[in-house]
């Protein structure tokens, strides 16, 4: 009988094991969130793992059962993609499923999500009043600005250093390498009072860093430049913050750019720029970038969202273009979103957390892995938070927890239009239900048509 009400909440919840990548130790629930749940009488269930941050002991102390099977839970979270091998059948599954924009790469998980029968609830969709434009409330984008940062500041002295110049850069080692954030501010701290002090090599300074992005990626870029002495200007003083510093090369410029710094409206570059008109009629637009903020920048530190319909923030061939001018200062590109061949053209692959650099030569329009090359550093790590375990997984847990009592006692197996005993925020990114799209997710379906008669017309050309 038991398996027969699987759907139904039995106040029971199980902990995966990550399985996807070496180097995943995060948890969705910390021993202290389980700890909590267990004393509002929840029953919670842990695989046991050696890999996470968090120890099978710890788990055991907050009152889990530490079990390989996890099937007498009828809810059962993870962080990363579960392995479709196991995937129990009629259960709730929430984990982030990378599903919604029909990832071709996925969608045999999506496959087998409608074939067993799973309600299946992805973290991306967790968003504010449960509606499609609300803010998201379950995410790690903070963590990702700030591991990026930091890694980034590694790659930069490294790079310095083969350009010629020693910086107190060279003392910032990988974020997975720190103990927690506040450590990786410490260090910066100490970097920065070196920098005050002692200064930067006249010959790259003033170092300017421009951000782009106003969500939690980018926030927690600039949360962590901000440990070290630092100048934010508005993007139009850049043209001009070398004279007004004077000489001055004990300070980091930070900017911040938004799309009206990125283009203009075709054939009026006078006309106010509105951001509505912008999302609306991308097509009646004209970069800008790569002629007003490029030429003033030393690093590129991006944290936007952005898809085809928008321009590129830089092209191969500006980047190009100003480099055979002589006009370039870009010393790396810190793309925290990594989104190869996307707002930077020349991001043209992703990295590792072992090996998260690589070179761009603009004029070859190759790319190197050895940092002597010439060219731009380039970094685009794509699970940056999970070098930060123990605070990624607090702060994630954090806002997980208040949604999972409800969840361990919904039931899952009456029609989704009457599950009502589900938190708004948790109906709305509810995904598979009943072995069949949500009207919310039913795009998915002509999305995933378009992209394979695409990937098949991209096929035949390659041909």
């Amino acid at each position: 009988a038991d398996c027969e009400m699987s759907l139904r909440g039995n106040k029971a919840i199980g902990i995966l094991r990550e399985a996807k990548s070496s180097w995943e130790r995060r948890a969705p629930l910390t021993p202290d969130h389980v700890s909590k749940l267990v004393q509002q009488g929840l029953r919670v269930l842990v695989q046991p793992s050696s890999h996470r941050v968090f120890t099978d002991s710890q788990y055991a102390r907050a009152g889990a059962e530490l079990t390989e099977d996890l099937s007498p839970a009828s809810t059962i979270l993870g962080v990363k993609e579960v392995p479709i091998k196991d995937l129990i059948n009629d259960r709730t599954y929430v984990f982030f499923g990378h599903v919604i924009k029909a990832q071709q790469y996925n969608m045999p998980l999506l496959d087998s999500l409608l074939n067993k029968n799973i309600r299946f609830v992805d973290y991306e969709c967790i968003r504010e009043q449960g509606t499609q434009d609300g803010r998201r409330v379950v995410a790690f984008g903070r963590y990702a600005g700030i591991a990026g940062m930091f890694d980034f500041l590694r790659g930069l002295g490294e790079r310095l250093l083969t350009l010629g110049h020693s910086t107190p850069f060279l003392n910032v080692p990988s974020s997975y390498m720190v103990r927690d954030v506040d450590h990786a501010k410490e260090i910066l701290r100490q970097v920065g009072s070196n920098i005050s002090e002692n200064g930067l090599p006249k010959e790259v300074s003033p170092l300017t860093f421009v951000f782009t992005g106003s969500g939690n990626v980018t926030k927690g870029a600039i949360e962590m430049f901000k440990e070290m002495p630092n100048l934010m200007i508005k993007p139009d003083e850049l043209a001009d913050v070398k004279n007004a510093l004077g000489g001055d090369n004990s300070r980091l410029i930070g900017t911040i750019v938004g799309p009206q710094h990125m283009v203009q409206r075709k054939g009026q570059p006078g006309k106010p720029f509105l951001n509505s008109e912008y999302y609306s009629n991308p097509e009646k637009f004209e970069p800008i970038f790569h002629d007003k903020i490029l030429p003033h920048s030393s690093v590129i530190v991006n944290g936007m969202y952005w898809d085809y319909m928008f321009a590129r923030l830089v092209s191969k061939r500006q980047l190009r273009h100003l480099h055979e001018q002589g006009n370039s200062r870009l010393i790396g590109v810190a793309d925290i979103t990594c989104d190869p061949e996307g707002s930077i053209e020349f991001l043209d692959k992703c990295t590792s957390i072992r090996e998260p650099y690589f070179i761009y030569d603009p004029e070859t329009q190759q790319s190197y892995d050895n940092l002597d090359a010439p060219g731009v550093l380039m970094m685009g790590v794509d699970h940056l938070p999970a070098e930060l375990p123990v605070d990624a997984s607090k702060h994630f847990g954090d806002q997980l927890l208040k949604y999972i009592p409800a969840l361990a006692a919904s039931n899952g197996e009456v029609p989704f239009d009457q599950q009502s005993d589900l938190p708004p925020e948790i109906k709305g990114a509810v995904v598979t239900s009943q072995g069949a799209l949500t009207p919310q997710f039913e795009y998915i379906r002509n999305l995933r048509k378009a992209n394979e008669e695409a990937a098949k017309i991209g096929q035949a050309t390659a041909d």
